[in-house]
């Protein structure tokens, strides 16, 4: 069986890679310190992904995930490639046991398909969010051949 889940976060994407530079106490050097709010910002996408999963009666999986993250910034600046990393780190161990299984494209799909994952950017200066879809299949139930339940 086909599943998936789709969510809105409704934030200003965040990177894992987002640091901010300073000086160390005591020393005097530069150094760089991670950002405070990134533990709160993952806390709250894997409550939101939780209470999708459980809406829908599903269990974490072990097959192979396909997402699809629409990224809003309210600025140009913003590399998507870099914002999908918190929230694949915030899926784990919610909808799938480990952010290797997120597209793993050695293993096809239902008609030939295979898992991906797409990353798309878009300027939106009023509401910045992440528009989340991951889909996969049901490890448990047996693939039909040219049929997508």
């Amino acid at each position: 069986m086909f599943k998936e889940i789709s969510f809105m976060i409704h934030s200003r994407p965040m990177s894992s890679n987002e640091y901010r530079a300073g000086r160390a106490r005591g020393t005097g050097r530069a150094t760089f310190f991670a950002r405070k709010d990134l533990p709160v910002f993952k806390e709250s996408v894997g409550r939101l992904a939780l209470v999708n999963m459980n809406v829908k009666g599903y269990k974490m999986t072990l097959a192979p995930v396909s997402a699809t993250l629409k990224f809003f910034f309210n600025t140009r600046r913003g590399d998507a490639t870099n914002f999908h990393k918190s929230i694949f780190d915030a899926l784990q161990g919610v909808v799938y046991k480990n952010d290797s299984q997120v597209g793993d494209n050695t293993r096809p799909l239902i008609c030939g398909g295979f898992v991906d994952v797409r990353l798309m950017k878009f300027l939106d200066p009023v509401e910045p969010r992440v528009e989340v879809l991951i889909s996969w299949h049901d490890e448990n139930e047996p693939l039909t051949k040219g049929t997508r339940k």
